[in-house]
């Protein structure tokens, strides 16, 4: 977990880094970053916040068919498996299933249901789009980063995490991104700078959330398959 904590970390500090410097120096550029799916063509963030849920999605699919005799409870499996779908249908979605790839027009059916007029649902009622997005949004920051390093900061005081709680909590290679996810929401809640205004995008803030539950799902597959001991949290007391 140590190497995959180290790799994550300096990419999102790469990625935060390159953001931040294009918004700040290049007015025109960071507007083709954040062009949204047409015909034309995407900006980067959008595009990239499909292909980035690519691999998480493929990783936890894996571990869950490879093994799953590992994992000690049933309600896990199907724990990891909704959080699987729920991401090929934040991914599936946000590319409207393939639409502006493939140049496709929409059914009627989505004409009249959808407010963009675009093949997908999730604008057709927030129930399908805000809604399920405050969720993840508030799992990201308190068991993405807040819990986890709470825990970690008063470790000698808890003692041993329960094993099924350290399953849930993200763990150390998701910390990094959880952190940038609450930079870019702040942004959205708190004006101090016009270089943090820019960062209040959702498109950018759908990326970081992508980034983060790519970085969870792979985790299982680090834990499941690779860790000598996935049973021991990393919050263990010293």
């Amino acid at each position: 977990m140590l190497v995959a904590s180290v790799v994550a970390t300096l990419v999102t500090v790469g990625w935060a880094v390159h953001f931040a410097h294009v918004a700040a120096t290049d007015d025109v550029l960071w507007a083709e970053y954040l062009e949204k799916d047409s015909f034309e063509g995407a900006g980067l963030i959008e595009d990239l916040t499909f292909f980035v849920l690519i691999p998480g999605i493929l990783a936890a699919a894996f571990a869950l068919v490879k093994w799953r005799k590992r994992v000690k409870w049933n309600w896990l499996k199907v724990y990891l498996a909704l959080w699987i779908l729920a991401c090929v249908y934040f991914a599936g979605e946000e590319v409207s299933w393939g639409q502006w790839w493939f140049g496709w027009e929409s059914p009627e059916f989505f004409e009249q249901i959808n407010y963009q007029g675009e093949t997908n649902i999730h604008n057709t009622t927030s129930w399908l789009n805000q809604k399920p997005r405050a969720v993840v949004e508030t799992f990201v920051m308190v068991a993405g980063l807040l819990v986890p390093v709470g825990l970690l900061a008063l470790r000698k005081k808890v003692g041993r995490v329960d094993e099924r709680l350290w399953w849930i909590l993200a763990p150390s290679m998701c910390w990094a991104a959880a952190a940038y996810f609450l930079v870019v929401r702040l942004a959205s809640w708190v004006s101090v700078h016009p270089l943090w205004d820019k960062m209040d995008e959702s498109e950018l803030r759908e990326l970081t959330i992508a980034w983060f539950l790519t970085l969870y799902l792979m985790s299982y597959a680090i834990r499941l398959g690779f860790e000598k001991d996935p049973a021991k949290p990393e919050l263990d007391p010293v």
